[in-house]
């Protein structure tokens, strides 16, 4: 059932079971699940959506696991801590944690918007976390991240797999001496395209971001490359 069809009471029983506290400000929670594509104004003239709330909550999401990764790995230095800090982060990881919760289903979005459900729903656990910070603290949402959502991954298996595939096809091009080229630019207001030539061949990616387009058309040329060597 979507956020729009529940009643107050019952979006607060939702909530309840999905944070595993009771929570206070009820339209701070609604908000978080309002994506940009049905932003409104409110009787205040105020415009409605997630947008501000994710942007505090990805700021608390690094400081956390910031500090997570920091006690966790107590020998390890910067570059490491700051490599796992990311891909515990990342938009991939966010969605995993948001198919868990299955945010999708709260999630208000205007039919036929043309952006990838991954940061749909990577932008909703952000903002959902700004909600907690607002409503409860930092201290909750210390432990909501840490306690509830780094628990619904296998961080283990996200620490040790290599992701970046920018890097890994760069470094596959040096080691064989071929050329290899990007060609990015912004196809509409919320996504980039990258074209990645490789000896004649060309992978299209696409994202919200430059890196992460270019990281798409990557990582759909290196599978490519290490299926062909398999077979080979």
């Amino acid at each position: 059932m979507s956020l729009i069809e529940l009643s107050d009471k019952e979006f607060r029983k939702v909530l309840r079971k999905l944070l595993g506290f009771k929570p206070g400000k009820l339209q701070l929670y609604k908000r978080a699940f309002i994506h940009k594509s049905a932003t409104y104004v409110d009787h205040k003239n105020r415009v409605v959506n997630n947008e501000r709330l994710e942007f505090l909550g990805d700021a608390i999401l690094d400081a956390v696991v910031g500090d997570y990764v920091f006690r966790n790995f107590p020998t390890d230095n910067e570059g490491f801590l700051t490599k796992i800090r990311s891909r515990l982060v990342n938009a991939s990881t966010l969605y995993l944690m948001a198919k868990s919760l299955k945010l999708q289903e709260l999630i208000l979005i205007t039919e036929g918007t043309h952006v990838n459900k991954k940061y749909i729903c990577g932008d909703a656990v952000e903002a959902l976390i700004g909600a907690i910070y607002l409503d409860k603290g930092f201290d909750k949402a210390y432990d909501f991240i840490v306690n509830r959502l780094l628990k619904l991954i296998d961080t283990q298996k996200i620490i040790t797999t290599e992701d970046n595939f920018k890097s890994l096809i760069l470094q596959y091009a040096q080691k064989k001496h071929i050329n290899i080229s990007f060609s990015t630019e912004k196809k509409t207001k919320d996504t980039f395209v990258s074209i990645l030539s490789l000896e004649g061949e060309n992978f299209k990616g696409e994202g919200p971001t430059k890196k992460e387009a270019e990281q798409k058309a990557s990582e759909i040329a290196y599978k490519k490359l290490m299926s062909n060597e398999k077979k080979n």
